[in-house]
């Protein structure tokens, strides 16, 4: 089967027309995870089973999966109450692990929220489950560049990863305290909404780590902040920095000597900064900016984009600051004279590191088709980039990595994307 051929179809064949139990719902998970390799899983009442692979969704069953259904596995799988905070528009998540085989597990963030139903108002529900692994990969399976490991050696400042949802934020975050972790002895505290590795199977530890969860192991992110800085932490994971009460914790752990991992929401890295004191009271920013600039040591922003055999590939913009940079940008942000986000936009791109540059390695190694590449840099080409790719794909057509059809493709594409311009 062709995996990323979006007419392609799965279909899964277990479970009882009868009903769909917890027993019915492993199957189904096994099956999605272990055959399939699916990004993510959909349950949702009124509608059949379905999974993304590769960032196109597909529909797995005929039968679709009905309210006391879905009802009755929430019950089991989290806890009683969870049908009736949906009911009330509270939407929750939480971790779901189930062992199968000889002592195997399978780890799930799970997602759960409310909306309109064929059957009724108050009767829609709607599942998401991405698949975890229990212990995160290390930063060679990830094949992190050293610059972003190193960021594991400072002993204070924030890190920063952003990207869309579904970037793999959380994967590389896992890598780098797994290397922590191993390499050096600290003491790590997280607080995450829910927890998707589980730090404590990484083998060979020479850190001690303890993970909090949401709503399990403490009430609310005021309580962690309130006693995070007692417990004597190194390293800190503080989730996403998503509000001033979690900006402002972060900036406090950074400046009192702590190392920080956070993540973001934003386009790239260069903008990330400014991005996240948006919403703040217009008389804070000016000083949260100032302090951002002083706390932040890394931002690292990445995106998965499909791959040309299939998959998905990352890609990823580098923002390192050190200390002649940070002259810069107080200087900057102080005067007030000129945007900070574009002169991180040339700085990075000055030293290579920018998701115009990542895309282009990737592509120059065959793992990104042209029309991808376009896709994601439209807006940004310019003379010098066409020529690259051109020059690119006669290297890879002369090196066989590429087909003739590609080949062929690929020119027309650059032609008619000239034109355009």
């Amino acid at each position: 089967m062709n995996e990323s051929n979006p007419m392609e179809s799965y279909k899964w064949v277990g479970g009882s027309n009868l009903s769909f139990t917890e027993s019915d719902f492993n199957d189904f998970l096994l099956w999605a995870v272990n055959e399939i390799k699916v990004n993510d899983i959909f349950i949702e009442t009124n509608e059949p089973l379905g999974i993304k692979k590769d960032n196109i969704t597909y529909n797995v069953t005929d039968r679709v999966i009905r309210y006391h259904e879905l009802s009755a596995l929430l019950k089991e799988i989290y806890q009683q109450s969870a049908p009736s905070e949906l009911q009330r528009g509270q939407p929750f998540g939480f971790a779901y692990t189930f062992t199968y085989g000889k002592d195997e597990q399978l780890r799930f963030r799970v997602d759960a929220s409310a909306g309109n139903s064929s059957s009724g108002v108050d009767e829609g529900i709607e599942l998401v489950l991405r698949p975890t692994q229990g212990e995160p990969p290390s930063v060679e399976e990830l094949s992190l560049p050293t610059r972003i490991v190193n960021v594991t050696k400072s002993t204070d400042g924030l890190v920063i990863v952003t990207g869309p949802t579904g970037s793999g934020k959380t994967t590389m975050i896992g890598a780098l305290l797994k290397y922590i972790i191993q390499n050096m002895r600290k003491h790590v505290l997280s607080v995450e909404d829910p927890i998707e590795f589980d730090l404590k199977q990484v083998p060979n530890r020479l850190s001690r780590v303890i993970q909090s969860e949401l709503g399990t192991n403490v009430v609310s992110f005021a309580k962690f902040i309130k006693h995070m800085l007692r417990r004597s932490p190194d390293v800190i994971l503080l989730g996403e920095l998503r509000d001033a009460e979690s900006i402002e914790a972060g900036i406090l752990a950074a400046q009192t000597g702590h190392l920080v991992f956070a993540t973001g929401h934003t386009n790239n890295s260069s903008s990330a900064i400014e991005r996240l004191i948006d919403d703040l009271p217009a008389d804070q920013q000016k000083s949260k900016l100032l302090k951002l600039v002083s706390s932040t040591r890394a931002i690292i922003h990445q995106r998965l984009i499909n791959g040309r055999n299939g998959g998905r590939v990352a890609v990823l913009e580098e923002l390192h600051i050190n200390r002649e940079l940070q002259m810069q940008m107080y200087s900057i942000v102080s005067r007030e004279n000129r945007s900070l986000s574009n002169f991180l936009s040339e700085h990075i791109e000055k030293h290579g590191l920018s998701i115009k540059c990542s895309i282009k390695s990737k592509f120059s190694q065959g793992l990104l088709s042209l029309d991808t590449c376009i896709v994601e840099l439209a807006t940004e080409l310019n003379d010098k980039d066409m020529i690259f790719f051109k020059n690119e794909c006669e290297r890879l057509f002369a090196s066989a990595v590429i087909s003739e059809q590609e080949f062929k493709d690929w020119n027309h594409y650059l032609e008619v994307f000239n034109e355009s311009l």
